[in-house]
This record gives C-alpha cells, sequence and structure tokens, in this order.
C-alpha cells in the first residue's frame, strides 16, 4: 500500500504501467494505491494515473516534492531530487 498526499485534481483510474488495474481511494487528505503483489517489480513499480483534468507542470512540482518528502522518510531521496530539480528548470 502507497500513501500519499491528495492531488489537486481528482484521480479516475490507476494502473501500473505494464498492465493491470490498481485500486485506489482519494480523499481530500489521502490518495492511497494498492498495488497487487504479482504486479510490483522487485526494482520500481511505475504507477499509470488517468486525471480528471490535464496534467499541469505545477502539479509535476507539487507531486515531486510531495514524494520527495515522503520518501525521505525511507531515505529515498536522490532520484526525486534530481526530478524536482528538472521539472523546476523546465518551467
Amino acid at each position: 500500500m502507497l500513501v500519499l498526499p491528495t492531488l489537486p485534481v481528482h484521480v479516475i483510474k490507476a494502473a501500473v504501467l505494464h498492465g493491470g488495474d490498481v485500486q485506489f481511494e482519494q480523499t481530500a487528505r489521502t490518495l492511497t494505491f494498492s498495488v497487487p503483489s504479482g504486479s510490483q517489480d522487485s526494482i520500481d513499480t511505475i504507477l499509470k494515473l488517468k486525471l480528471a483534468e490535464p496534467w499541469t507542470v505545477p502539479l509535476c512540482v507539487f507531486l515531486a516534492r510531495a514524494l520527495s518528502s515522503i520518501l525521505s522518510l525511507w531515505g529515498i531521496t536522490l532520484g526525486l531530487k534530481i526530478l524536482t530539480k528538472h521539472i523546476e528548470e523546465k518551467s
């Protein structure tokens, strides 16, 4: 289970990038994903989200910062810091 801060847009569907739907719940405060163990990759599991409105750069920055804050608790920060810096430079 992965629990993130909610997004400022509504998520319509979640799926693993290589196929297979993912159960999720979005509340005013959190976005929770339940990825089946058979769909998880040992190195990385990438989720594809279908949103009710278009994805924008400020939303990318918002999510990258949120993920960076959460994952820093687990000591997984380098990749997200690079991603956040890259997105901010593009915007």
